[in-house]
């Protein structure tokens, strides 16, 4: 029987990871059990693709106010009469009729919650939003 993604990562965590930190996800100190995460992710999305109706697909700008130091990697879902584009890493979605629509939803909402974060005071964030503050500056350039 196959393991479901969810099995596999929390195997790979706790294979790699002390027994306390299973909650959490793997630290800079992890890197190899973030790597088999991640490996396992790439994969499960392979075969997603190949199955059709998935797509990996690679942002490269959001707008001229918010240039990306990098590109960011989201994923495409066809359904119906609905595409849904996706940033899995910070759970944001955007909708539309047809990929292009979907994609420049996903686009405002990656630049309204970086202008949400970045406005507001580091102390007044929680440690979730502190922590997609951080990967959005990793992505976004601040001096646009």
């Amino acid at each position: 029987m196959q393991k479901t993604i969810e099995e596999q990562i929390q195997e790979v965590l706790h294979a790699n990871m002390p027994s306390t930190e299973h909650r959490e996800l793997p630290s800079g100190d992890n890197f190899e059990a973030v790597k088999a995460v991640l490996d396992i992710l790439i994969n499960k999305l392979k075969d997603l693709e190949s199955q059709g109706g998935i797509k990996s697909i690679t942002v490269y700008d959001l707008d001229e106010s918010h240039p990306l130091k990098q590109p960011i990697h989201a994923v495409l879902q066809e359904s119906g009469d609905a595409v849904l584009a996706s940033w899995p890493e910070l759970h944001l979605y955007g909708e539309g009729e047809t990929p292009n629509d979907a994609i420049a939803a996903l686009k405002v909402e990656i630049i309204d919650l970086y202008n949400d974060l970045s406005s507001t005071s580091p102390s007044e964030l929680g440690i979730l939003p502190q922590r997609w503050l951080k990967s959005l500056t990793q992505v976004i350039r601040q001096d646009a």
